[in-house]
């Protein structure tokens, strides 16, 4: 296949840095005096790199498949044809090896594009085509090219639109109780045709190769692998209708009776009253928006703007549950819709909210999800207290050190004292939200502990292990700091991704712990709330701040002994969130939802509320179990932090811009869309003029034009030079992406330097070769003097250390201040020994307030009130509307 080399001699600054940063995803290869591009990574490479290289980028027209016959006949065949636009004249074009020619232009295909098209020969050259395996092919073809058909660059002809395939893969088991109380064990698929699939099963008496299962207006076909023909034949034989011992003993200890696994009660949590269907409820008191009757969630999007997404009609929901069910079989992490990327955890959140508020199904009644999964029904706390734990009103501090901590490290006193409360109240079987501020290492305190807790259960005669719930982002994290500080004892064991299915926990022991994310936590429940742990700890324990969603109720059904929850940030949307945290560390201790909400989160409402008096009467109620510590109250050692203000005045560019923004909102204003749409454009002009530009314009543009277009560009440029005599280390922040490749172009051509950015495309976890956010920080930090990093403040937002750079430049504000401050603790925290020194370079014009003056000034206002005790961030969140008065 084609291969790609670039010799290092004579590469130009760009190429240079693209060719080193693919690299790092495992898309070029790095030799001694050149960079290789294998044909298997050109397809992995996005197109304006491609571009950059010389390479051919994708194909860029619509790609149209055809059918000639149906798929029950032997003779049926796929056809393909490319279009610029639907129902245009065909475009001809020639194929020679993996390449296509179109007229004079050669085009090499996208990974997804080349997964379809490879597809479509390998049918074609099937020696024999029978309804199975043409079916089988229209499966791969459309989940192969799921992305590209959801955009319309994959387009099919109406009788290839209209078929339905699931693939029965990953069979599960269930089972169907009978009125004379028998019960029928069916298999069950993880996909929206489960209970056709199921029904069809249950009444056809042979095994099938294809079930016909509808869904709705939709008819699926669910294709059965011949490897599993076996076990469905055993299921119909054996188990079609089950009673008297065999049903009790089938339910009490099915691993007797099959290989996979379906689990009773007995080892579950106290707290867990029933193993049955998932039903969400909506509880009009914790609603995400001040109506009742519409479903919603706020997302963060990469500009740093909250986002609500509101879902408003049936239509809504249809396209919602079905981008969904499409992430959830590819294993993503996030869903499409309305054009924002929403985590799947509140994409399901929301989907399951709407019905709930359709089906009037509010408080208590909750409803039955779609999908049949089962789940594990826990006693919710919301309405009144059904299941809460006992409180020990004090605790003694006694402090066990950590046997295996490294010589060459010791815990400060904050530390000491949080490892005792951690060791103290772990003896009570009771619960602990560790609230530090970033920076005060949350995560050694933990680590001591559990490090102590090995000698402790082999006094107890106990051997559990310990559970380690975490986003996927920083669990190489936490390897990487058990790994510096500790001496090797314990086994840190990745339960998510590829290998979840590959642990057998029932062979876990105490020095096991088990490190896996909130995604997993949710799917796997069922297995991992049968373990009895000794500790279960969250990390950003945020992300069961909402009550009643599938995640949090995983959580809170854990059977562990001792419970931790781990935040920066306890309080980050509503005092409700706080209630949550509390409710899964010690259930009851803040009452029930209800009375929380009315108690405290309704005074909110009232503006002579005083904040810090109600903010410190909760934290009196969380009493011994809360244990929050302020950087500045704790180390008072830390280097000093400088912060500097830096406004200059726009080039003449940048100012004719401007100025013709606010004159359009003058000319059409009116509408709120309209406000909040020249908001936005005078935040991305203020960073630089040229960001509406498309990319090629912008590429085309020289890099001394972009320097001297933005005051803000000006400024940082000055700023660099500056550090760069001084031989330090800076971050570059800003969450848009444009704003970060135009730093990058500056940097590498300007300072000669190779710069990476570390954003939401950056991998969490390394795989496939691809180098993690922390490696890349890593090899940061690695360069001896001067160097450059960019990030996006919402990517440094969980656990990243980047204490070997001492200077932070934020080129583009946060609206949330708690937010900017997390970015900058990235730098300002333990193990930082030189001074930090924080720059906000301000784009001015003479006699009016510039969008970056107003925004500077709100602020600075909401970072005073955001420093209350326990006080919610987000209500210290700059808001559009107050930005209102700049536009007249």
């Amino acid at each position: 296949m084609q291969e790609y080399e670039f010799s290092k001699a004579g590469l130009s600054p760009l190429k240079g840095s693209i060719l080193g940063n693919i690299a790092t995803d495992n898309l070029s290869t790095e030799l001694d005096d050149s960079f290789t591009i294998s044909f298997d990574q050109v397809l992995q490479i996005n197109d304006l790199d491609r571009k950059s290289l010389g390479i051919p980028i994708s194909i860029p027209f619509i790609l149209s498949i055809g059918s000639k016959g149906t798929l029950n006949e032997s003779d049926f065949r796929f056809f393909k044809s490319f279009h610029t636009h639907s129902n245009s004249e065909i475009i001809p074009f020639d194929h020679q090896d993996n390449s296509y020619f179109f007229g004079e232009n050669k085009y090499i295909p996208s990974m997804e594009q080349f997964g379809v098209l490879k597809s479509l020969e390998n049918h074609d050259g099937l020696e024999e085509k029978t309804y199975e395996s043409n079916l089988e092919s229209l499966a791969k073809i459309k989940r192969i090219g799921h992305s590209a058909i959801a955009e319309g660059l994959i387009v099919f002809d109406k009788y290839l639109e209209a078929e339905n395939v699931a693939f029965a893969d990953e069979i599960r088991l269930d089972f169907k109780e009978n009125s004379d109380g028998s019960i029928n064990i069916l298999p069950s698929i993880d996909h929206e045709s489960d209970q056709g699939f199921k029904n069809a099963f249950d009444m056809i008496t042979k095994i099938k190769s294809v079930y016909n299962s509808p869904v709705g207006d939709k008819k699926f076909r669910v294709i059965i692998p011949e490897e599993s023909k076996k076990n469905l034949e055993s299921l119909k034989t054996q188990f079609r209708k089950v009673s008297g011992d065999k049903k009790d003993r089938v339910l009490k200890n099915p691993s007797e009776f099959f290989d996979e696994s379906l689990f009773d009660l007995d080892h579950y949590s106290k707290r867990v009253y029933e193993l049955g269907f998932y039903e969400p409820k909506y509880y009009p008191f914790i609603r995400p928006f001040s109506t009742n009757w519409v479903s919603g969630v706020t997302i963060e999007e990469a500009s740093g703007q909250r986002t609500e997404i509101l879902l408003e009609t049936d239509q809504e929901f249809d396209i919602l549950k079905s981008e969904i069910d499409k992430s959830e079989n590819l294993k993503l992490e996030k869903v499409t819709f309305k054009g924002k990327d929403i985590p799947i955890i509140d994409a399901i959140s929301l989907r399951d909210s709407y019905q709930a508020i359709k089906e009037n199904r509010v408080f208590k009644e909750g409803f039955r999800d779609s999908q049949g999964r089962k789940v594990l029904i826990i006693h919710e706390n919301i309405d009144d207290i059904a299941f809460s734990s006992e409180a020990p009103s004090e605790i003694q501090h006694v402090f066990i050190p950590p046997k295996r901590l490294k010589k060459s490290f010791s815990l400060l006193p904050h530390q000491v004292e949080g490892v005792a409360w951690l060791q103290s109240l772990s003896k009570s079987n009771s619960g602990a939200l560790l609230g530090d501020d970033m920076g005060l290492g949350k995560t050694l305190q933990v680590l001591s502990f559990l490090d102590w807790s090995i000698e402790y259960q082999s006094e107890i005669g106990s051997n559990k292990p310990n559970l380690l719930v975490a986003p996927v982002t920083l669990l190489e994290n936490w390897e990487n700091e058990f790994q510096r500080f500790f001496d090797p004892h314990l086994v840190l064991i990745r339960y998510y991704g590829k290998g979840a299915g590959e642990i057998k926990l029932k062979e876990l022991g105490r020095k096991d712990i088990i490190l896996t994310t909130y995604e997993t936590l949710r799917s796997k429940q069922l297995v991992l709330g049968r373990v009895n742990w000794f500790s279960a700890v969250l990390d950003e324990a945020q992300r069961i701040k909402t009550p009643g969603t599938m995640v949090t109720n995983a959580a809170k059904a854990i059977n562990a002994e001792f419970k931790v929850a781990m935040t920066g940030t306890p309080v980050e949307n509503s005092w409700m969130d706080l209630w949550c945290l509390s409710d899964f560390i010690a259930p009851g201790l803040l009452g029930s939802a209800k009375e929380f909400n009315q108690k405290y989160n309704l005074s909110l409402k009232d503006e002579n509320t005083d904040l810090r008096a109600l903010g410190d009467d909760i934290r009196s109620q969380l009493g011994i179990y809360l244990k929050r510590r302020i950087k500045s109250q704790i180390l008072p050692d830390l280097p000093s932090k400088t912060s500097m203000f830096l406004p200059r005045e726009m080039p003449s560019v940048q100012q004719n811009r401007y100025d013709e923004e606010l004159e359009y909102y003058r000319k059409n204003k009116g509408s709120l869309n309209q406000i909040l749409t020249t908001i936005s454009k005078l935040r991305m002009i203020s960073d630089h003029p040229f960001l509406t530009l498309e990319p090629d314009e912008i590429h085309a543009t020289s890099t001394q034009e972009l320097i001297n277009s933005s005051a803000k560009m000006l400024e940082t440029v000055s700023i660099l030079e500056k550090i760069k005599k001084l031989d330090e280390k800076v971050i570059l922040f800003s969450p848009f992406e444009k704003v970060q490749n135009i730093l990058s172009r500056v940097v590498i051509d300007y300072f000669k330097i190779p710069v990476s950015i570390i954003n939401g495309q950056t991998a969490t976890i390394e795989t496939d070769g691809k180098q993690s956010r922390q490696k890349l920080i890593d090899k940061f930090q690695a360069v001896e003097g001067f160097n450059i990093i960019i990030m996006s403040p919402i990517a440094a937002g969980y656990g990243l250390n980047v204490t070997g750079a001492n200077h932070v430049i934020h080129f583009t504000r946060h609206w949330n201040p708690a937010k900017e401050n997390q970015a900058t603790d990235r730098v300002y925290r333990i193990g930082q020994i030189k001074p930090v020194h924080i720059y906000y370079p301000m784009a001015v014009m003479s006699g009016k307030e510039t969008f970056d003056q107003k925004l500077d000034g709100l602020l600075r206002m909401k970072n005073k009130l955001s420093d209350a005790s326990l006080y919610p961030s987000e209500s210290c969140e700059v808001k559009f509307s107050e930005f209102e008065d700049l536009l007249n």
